[in-house]
C-alpha cells in the first residue's frame, strides 16, 4: 500500500491527552485531536476519538542541515496546530537529556479510554451509540526519547472547545518516535 496510496502512510496530528481512570484502573483518553486527512480522520471517529480536521506544523530534522541534523542537548523545537484559519495551541521543547520510554510520564504507556458517540438521525432521540470503550493498543515501540524544559501555549477560539481547558503547570517535553497497532476494542460501558 505505501506505493499505491502513499497518502495514507503518512499524517501529521496533534492530541490532547488526560489521566483518567475506569473502575479503579488508570488510563488515558484523548480530549482533542486535530489531523490533517480525511481517512484519519474517519478512522479515528469509528475507534471514539474527536477528531476535526486541522494541520500542525513543527520542527523536523534533517540529515543534511547544519545545524539540524539530529536531537542534542541545547535544540529547541516549535509545533503549533491550525484549525480554520486559527493558530490553536502552539508548545516548544528545548532538549535536554536523553531518557528511556518507560520514564515518560503518565498518560503515556497507560490503557486508551475512548467515547464513542454518534447522535441519532432523528430529532430529540438518544444517541444512536454513546460507549465508554477501551482500544487494543498493541506492537508498542519507542525510537529514542529526549525530553527538556517546554512551554505550551492554548490560544483563544471563538469555535474550538480546547479553550475550556487550562495547563496549572508543564511536567516538561519530549521528543519521540513512536508506533503502536490499534487492533479493535471492547466496550466498557454503553448509555443507551
Amino acid at each position: 500500500m505505501p506505493f499505491i496510496n502513499p497518502e495514507r502512510t503518512w499524517y501529521t496530528e496533534t492530541v490532547v491527552w488526560v489521566p483518567c481512570s475506569f473502575q479503579g484502573k488508570q488510563g488515558q483518553i484523548c480530549l482533542h485531536t486535530w489531523v490533517d486527512n480525511d481517512f484519519t480522520l474517519a478512522r479515528g471517529h469509528f475507534m471514539g476519538f474527536p477528531k476535526k480536521l486541522g494541520k500542525t506544523y513543527k520542527t523536523d530534522y534533517n540529515a543534511m542541515h547544519p545545524h539540524m541534523d539530529s536531537p542534542h542537548p541545547g535544540s529547541k523545537l516549535k509545533g503549533y496546530v491550525v484549525a480554520h484559519g486559527e493558530r490553536l495551541i502552539e508548545g516548544t521543547v528545548e532538549l535536554e537529556e536523553q531518557i528511556e520510554a518507560n520514564d515518560l510520564p503518565a498518560p503515556m504507556g497507560l490503557p486508551v479510554y475512548n467515547i464513542r458517540h454518534f447522535p441519532s438521525i432523528e430529532a430529540g432521540a438518544p444517541p444512536s451509540i454513546l460507549e465508554l470503550v477501551q482500544l487494543n493498543v498493541e506492537d508498542v515501540e519507542y525510537g529514542d526519547v529526549w525530553s527538556g524544559r517546554a512551554t505550551i501555549d492554548l490560544l483563544p477560539s471563538e469555535i474550538e472547545e480546547h479553550t475550556r481547558l487550562t495547563c496549572r503547570s508543564v511536567v516538561g517535553g519530549y521528543l519521540f518516535s513512536g508506533r503502536t497497532t490499534v487492533t479493535g476494542g471492547h466496550v466498557l460501558h454503553s448509555w443507551v
